[in-house]
């Protein structure tokens, strides 16, 4: 068989290292490979490092600084928008001027950052990326240009056949191609009554062609080849294989984007002919990557939920069912709530599970240590361990602490990231929050107060400067003055646990930090939260070396105020506190042990704190 468990281990290599898994633990698994295989698939390693090779060559082209060029306009918001140049997408927070533009030209400064769409505006980016956000771009005498009628018809029927809703499973269903293969199933099943299967084929093929001309990208892409492959009396598996191939060098980024991975997981799992328990572990650990929560009914109804919403979209093109698709939507999300197991997996935890199950050992010890692994893996014993979280949700701030039972919530980020936010708390097994502290009202510290709420995390607020206490750990409030400015007001919020200290001082400015400075003479903390995302208007030098934090962590969205600013970066490298910016690293983590504390951050950092 042309797909073989050894090309699926060294494609897994491959999706591994392109979605920033640890590079320890990809060596580990390929030394763990090796050891097993006696060295026997080394050339088929090797060829898909060449695969890794060249679409890195194809994606890192460097383009121009500065230059004149015109690119297409894939979404508009209010303050900005996201354009496409060359399958290379790139977002925008100059002023876009309408919603019925097609291309903008202009001279554009573009701007490198891999780290950037973490804290993208659109929420739904919190999931593996439908595309890859390659940086910013700033215009420049930028004209825009209106659809042609081609174009126009285009963007009609696109909308019409391929709606885009920001509902979880509609989310899912819509950006892995499972919208498009459960219609092109349905219709395959209807012809094969009236035709041949030959004819049926051709059909098929047709229609995928005229899918392809409204919308061009991975999941055509992906179904065009593998009809046409079909048409050439071509094995399904072989197909579907070189059909992935073709749409890694076409869209390199579709390595992160679930329109690649979704129908990749399902040929691995056809092609090392998984038994039923490890064909379920991967559906399990796959539902708990993408939604950090676990749902048996959904796992299971999936490719009949793409089929059910098809038939109700296109119906309502013609009759008014929206009353019906409302009342599924509703359903969906009462059972969705009802079954739903919370907790999720990382990007590394999930590919080190694809691996073990790939390997596919047939020596009992073998089996049974992957086996071990696995169920390591997905119970994630550090979930016991005491733990501070800081969420990366862009110009704003959310930290999460863990300890003894207890879930505590400082400060919830702007509601446009509550889904982000969301996320993580599934993600770490978080049905209630035990309290919510909030350092003051701005929109970016309080904003998901309400969708909290709504989704039983919290009952209310814990009051304003208030501190937090339980039989273990406190939380205290340090600055009790009140202030009209609501930045000046900020709560200041001390956590002591163990041998850990954590300092959050809102946005206050530097006024409140040289009062805390008289009035706490010595206080000291391992992990400062820096003021006001970074501003000058907080982070004095005097405070900084009274406080002498080990790890000062910014979280902040450089594009929209510039922040963190030099100033402050200057201050803070004079007094040799190592720095963390949320932007540039993702979520950071610290886990508190007896000796030492663990940091690790969701871009591949690790570190030691004594």
């Amino acid at each position: 068989m042309f797909v073989k468990p050894q090309y699926i281990f060294a494609m897994m290599l491959y999706v591994a290292i392109k979605n920033q898994v640890s590079w320890i633990a990809i060596l580990l698994l390929i030394l763990y490979w090796l050891w097993i295989e006696k060295g026997k698939s080394i050339l088929i390693i090797l060829s898909f490092i060449l695969l890794f090779f060249f679409t890195t060559l194809i994606e890192n082209q460097p383009i121009p600084s500065n230059q004149y060029t015109c690119a297409n306009i894939v979404k508009i918001y209010s303050k900005g928008m996201e354009i496409e140049i060359n399958h290379q997408r790139f977002s925008s927070f100059d002023f876009a001027p309408g919603f019925n533009d097609a291309k903008v030209c202009a001279m554009m400064n573009f701007k490198e950052s891999h780290h950037y769409e973490r804290s993208f505006i659109d929420p739904l980016k919190r999931y593996q990326h439908s595309n890859n956000i390659k940086g910013t771009v700033s215009l420049s005498n930028a004209e825009f240009i209106k659809h042609s009628w081609i174009s126009g018809i285009r963007q009609s029927l696109s909308q019409w056949i391929f709606p885009n809703k920001e509902n979880d499973q509609f989310w899912m269903i819509h950006h892995s191609g499972l919208w498009l293969t459960s219609f092109i199933s349905m219709l395959t099943s209807l012809l094969h009554l009236k035709f041949k299967q030959n004819q049926v084929h051709l059909i098929i093929h047709v229609l995928i062609v005229f899918f392809s001309l409204i919308i061009w990208d991975i999941r055509t892409v992906r179904l065009l080849v593998q009809s046409s492959l079909r048409l050439l009396k071509i094995p399904y598996q072989v197909s579907s294989y070189i059909a992935l191939i073709v749409v890694l060098i076409m869209f390199p980024f579709s390595v992160t984007s679930l329109a690649f991975l979704f129908p990749w997981i399902f040929l691995m799992i056809r092609a090392i002919r998984l038994d039923n328990i490890k064909k379920w572990i991967v559906l399990y650990s796959l539902q708990q990557w993408i939604f950090a929560s676990f749902s048996p009914l959904f796992l299971i109804m999936y490719g009949l939920l793409g089929q059910i919403i098809w038939t109700l979209h296109l119906l309502n093109r013609f009759f008014n069912v929206s009353f019906i698709i409302s009342y599924l939507n509703e359903l969906l999300i009462y059972i969705d709530r009802t079954l739903k197991i919370v907790g999720g997996l990382s990007s590394g935890t999930l590919f080190a599970i694809l691996f073990l199950l790939s390997i596919n050992p047939s020596n009992k010890m073998h089996k049974n240590l992957s086996l071990g692994l696995i169920l390591v893996l997905i119970i994630q014993p550090t979930q016991w361990i005491s733990q501070i979280h800081f969420v990366n949700i862009g110009q704003g701030h959310a930290t999460l602490i863990k300890h003894a039972n207890k879930s505590i919530l400082i400060d919830t980020g702007k509601s446009s990231h509550y889904s982000y936010l969301k996320h993580t708390l599934n993600a770490h097994r978080i049905h209630k929050l035990d309290a919510l502290l909030i350092t003051h009202d701005d929109e970016d510290h309080s904003g998901s107060v309400l969708h909290l709420i709504e989704d039983g995390f919290i009952s209310s607020i814990w009051p304003h400067k208030a501190s937090w206490e339980s039989q273990s750990f406190i939380i205290q409030s340090l600055l009790q003055e009140s202030y009209e400015n609501s930045n000046e007001d900020s709560a200041i919020y001390f956590l002591q646990l163990h041998n850990f200290s954590l300092l959050i001082t809102g946005d206050a400015y530097q006024l409140q930090e040289k009062k805390l400075i008289d009035m706490y003479h010595d206080l000291r903390t391992d992990v400062l939260l820096v003021g006001h995302h970074g501003s000058k208007t907080s982070t004095h030098p005097d405070f900084i070396a009274h406080v002498q934090p080990t790890l000062s962590i910014i979280s902040a969205q450089q594009s929209i105020y510039g922040h963190p600013h030099s100033e402050t970066l200057r201050t803070l490298q004079k007094h040799q506190s190592t720095i963390a910016e949320l932007e540039k690293h993702g979520d950071i983590s610290i886990y508190i042990l007896p000796w030492f504390k663990v940091v690790l951050s969701s871009a591949g950092g690790f570190a030691i704190m004594r």
